[in-house]
């Protein structure tokens, strides 16, 4: 790997929030589970390919 580090990064900051129901009609024999999830990711931390190919040779 050819690239370089930067050592100015700031932290990855997140948000998640997860909101679910479960319920049933037993009369109908029905059931049913609702979820929903929400993600945020700010400050995303990546790696970006300098586009040189580099070969290791043990």
């Amino acid at each position: 790997y050819e690239g370089s580090i930067s050592l100015n990064l700031e932290a990855e900051q997140g948000t998640n929030y997860e909101v679910g129901a479960r319920g049933s009609f037993r009369e109908l024999r029905f059931s049913y589970d609702l979820t929903t999830f929400y993600f945020k990711l700010d400050e995303t931390i990546v790696q970006q390919p300098s586009g040189r190919n580099t070969t290791v040779v043990f």
